[in-house]
């Protein structure tokens, strides 16, 4: 979307002034948002400093060996002798008067709004000179102060009477096809030219044999052009353009009106006239409603026109706007200045209002195309990977980019309701292996005293000889302990004799595919031949025993709800989950890392060496912490899959009981998906990021702009984990990427169908 200003200077001229002078600011499908009068003041003097510039200007060329074709009244004075800084000094004039006339007061109003609309905007804006004298059409607007300051702009000349031709609409995309037509090359280098335009992407050139009118009309009648191109001389007599063909022939755009108005009515929508003074001819071609049509407002030498077309069309091609295309060229003119003085001066558009300036992938008419392919692309994807999704050959990547966000996340403060109680591997050699009976009484004996608030024994114990640890187990109501539920061919493992059900709890663990732990197993149905028949983890069963002393009920048993704290089953296909055996209650684990609580051996805990703080009013977990125990599973937080990153059971317990503690207590974030709907969406959302940016940019660009999609994407991702969500980040990307897959072997194809 550009912005478009049109500067209606109404009746008047330099001597009388303009008293009626109109601006209108809007974008290119509304352009009416705006609309102020003013006048301009008569400046007599403006025309007589232009003429004097164009006696100066082709002075100075003769003097420097460069023959112009220049028309003069037979009574006006000729330059001779005019030096370089003579010439500067006149354009110098000529350009602060043209500035101070357009500061006067009678024109205050629309200068200075024009300068606080467009100050605000930061697309193109294309600013439309629409007069109809000759004299004021001629001079050169470019040279007002607004187009420096606002490098995105450019301006061009329309008449006042205009409308739009409207022209079939070619639905299949195809190349720009371009009439080329070489005139009197007499000092032009025609091959130069030739070869530019041979080498533009997507390009169909006509070089007619024939210099004729008869030749060129019946291309004009033929087929359909896009651009119409000349290169030879040309001039302007009496508002009329005309065209040099040979030394003997010469054609006016009037005689070939009848051609010309058909080539446009098929969709001709520029033409480009690379020679001298075609001001004329931009004018009558304006009268036929052309769209765009690009000219030399003086004589032009043969190596500044072949180098602005050269620039043009250079920038034009690679998917610059026309109108930055005109000026990105117009202004590397002025590395020529040196040898050719003013020649960032010469080129002007003529444009039809009414007409939207053309991209070089609209001429193409791919750009309506394109898009459509982008959707048709971005739907496809979608359903792609949804499809790869729901056969669980992305499981493995998304559990890995899952993890790769949880181990982004800043660290947490430990539980301070909870204290585990370790055994290490120094406890071990100590005490052997398993533990004691009396070891483990002695600890619980050692903990009963500071008044921990329940006590639970990580420990797989079938039978207890220890008449001190069998009167604990039966006596101390804030002892829990844990069994094993039978699994396939294992019976499980027994509690430890004489714990009721009340105090008991499972330890059974469920860990994925790759062996890591995500999974928080909350209950289960055991087989009635288990040998644990407890329906609650160790972790719930702790949980719910210290909620129950805090005043918060039980769950039912149809939905686990504690407070107002819902915790939500699992399912089969939930979140990066395609085939998940969701057997059980079962949520996410959101793990709090990088400890979960406070931690002692069980050597300090037998010799008194903590303090009492430490266990009051605490969960106290014991178990064994020792990786020759292997009581050890894969985390997140396992990165490479090396040992010494496992974590031990008792800790894993740990990290269960805190989470449930935690969500219901501090409100801190379960871990929670998206449905499959709207997971969904997500994904074509994505897909839609990947078709519009192929679509917008250039391959190379989109490497570059995909990368950058990627990067927010999983930032994104990154921020609704902090909230808990894990949404599809692996999908999305995959999405984005495979829609620019698609788009680039279209366009392969394409290439190869219309090179």
């Amino acid at each position: 979307m550009s912005w478009l200003v049109v500067l209606r200077l109404g009746k008047g001229s330099w001597q009388q002034g303009f008293p009626d002078v109109t601006v209108q600011i809007g974008e290119d499908d509304n352009p009416r948002q705006m609309q102020l009068t003013a006048s301009l003041p008569p400046a007599p003097d403006l025309p007589r400093l232009y003429r004097n510039w164009q006696l100066f200007y082709t002075a100075l060329y003769e003097r420097l060996g460069w023959r112009l074709r220049i028309t003069f009244n037979e009574t006006e004075a000729t330059v001779t002798n005019v030096s370089e800084a003579e010439f500067h000094n006149i354009c110098q004039q000529l350009k602060t008067r043209f500035n101070t006339w357009l500061r006067s007061e009678e024109f205050h109003p629309i200068s200075k709004k024009l300068w606080q609309e467009l100050a605000k905007k930061d697309q193109e804006i294309r600013l439309l000179i629409e007069t109809d004298d000759l004299q004021v059409r001629q001079f050169p607007w470019h040279l007002w102060d607004l187009f420096e300051d606002y490098p995105k702009s450019e301006m061009a000349l329309s008449i006042s009477n205009y409308e739009l031709v409207r022209y079939p609409a070619q639905k299949t995309p195809g190349k720009v096809r371009i009439l080329s037509v070489f005139g009197n090359s007499q000092g032009i280098d025609r091959d130069r030219d030739r070869t530019v335009l041979k080498h533009l992407p997507g390009a169909e050139v006509k070089f007619p044999t024939e210099r004729s009118r008869r030749t060129i009309s019946d291309e004009l009648w033929r087929h359909r052009w896009d651009i119409f191109f000349f290169a030879g001389h040309s001039s302007t007599r009496i508002e009329q353009g005309r065209m040099e063909l040979d030394d003997t022939q010469s054609l006016t755009i009037d005689d070939l009106h009848n051609a010309l108005r058909h080539a446009i009515a098929q969709g001709l929508q520029l033409a480009i006239f690379n020679s001298c003074d075609g001001l004329g001819l931009a004018n009558q071609l304006a009268a036929l409603h052309l769209p765009q049509s690009i000219v030399m407002r003086e004589p032009i030498p043969d190596r500044v026109a072949g180098a602005f077309l050269t620039y043009f069309l250079e920038a034009f091609a690679r998917g610059k706007s026309f109108y930055l295309a005109v000026r990105e060229a117009r202004e590397r003119l002025q590395a020529l200045e040196d040898e050719f003085p003013c020649a960032s001066w010469l080129p002007v558009i003529g444009q039809n209002p009414a007409a939207v300036p053309p991209t070089w992938q609209s001429l193409r008419r791919i750009e309506r195309h394109r898009l459509r392919v982008a959707l048709c692309a971005s739907l496809a994807s979608t359903f792609l990977i949804v499809g790869l999704r729901s056969l669980s050959l992305l499981q493995g990547l998304e559990l890995k980019a899952f993890d790769g966000l949880v181990r982004l996340r800043p660290a947490e403060q430990p539980d301070p309701r909870l204290l585990v109680v370790g055994a290490t591997e120094e406890d071990l050699n100590q005490y052997g292996f398993p533990l004691p009976d009396g070891i483990l009484a002695r600890a619980i004996a050692k903990l009963e005293p500071h008044q921990p608030r329940f006590i639970g024994l990580d420990i797989h114990r079938p039978q207890v000889k220890d008449r001190n640890l069998i009167a604990q187990m039966r006596q101390n109501r804030r002892l829990i302990a844990v069994c094993k539920v039978s699994e396939g061919d294992n019976s499980g493992v027994p509690p430890l004799p004489g714990i009721p059900d009340q105090r008991l709890g499972f330890s059974d663990i469920v860990y994925d595919f790759d062996g890591i732990t995500r999974r928080h197993l909350l209950s289960l149905t055991p087989t009635p031949d288990s040998a644990c028949s407890t329906q609650f983890s160790f972790s719930l069963r702790l949980a719910l025993h210290y909620l129950a002393a805090e005043g918060i009920e039980s769950p039912p048993e149809s939905v686990l709800q504690l407070k107002n704290i819902i915790f939500r089953k699992l399912q089969p296909t939930t979140g990066g989950y395609a085939k998940l055996d969701s057997r059980g209650y079962q949520i996410l684990l959101n793990y709090r890392f990088p400890n979960v609580s406070q931690q002692v051996s069980l050597t300090q805990i037998l010799s008194g060496q903590f303090e009492s703080n430490w266990v009051k009013n605490r969960i106290v977990l014991i178990g064994v912490t020792a990786p020759s125990a292997k009581d050890l599973f894969f985390t997140p937080y396992s990165e490479g899959g090396q040992s010494y990153q496992q974590m031990s059971g008792v800790i894993i317990h740990a990290q269960m009981t805190s989470q449930i503690l935690s969500a219901v207590l501090d409100r801190r974030p379960l871990l929670w998906v998206w449905s499959p709907i709207i997971e969904m969406l997500w994904i074509g959302v994505w897909s839609l990021v990947g078709g519009l940016l192929f679509w917008r940019c250039s391959p190379m660009l989109f490497l570059v702009a995909g990368g950058a999609a990627i990067i927010a994407l999983s930032g994104i991702c990154f921020v609704f984990l902090l909230l808990g969500g894990w949404i599809p980040l692996i999908p999305a990307a995959l999405a984005l990427i495979a829609t620019g897959g698609i788009l680039a072997a279209y366009n392969a194809y394409q290439n190869r169908q219309h090179p």
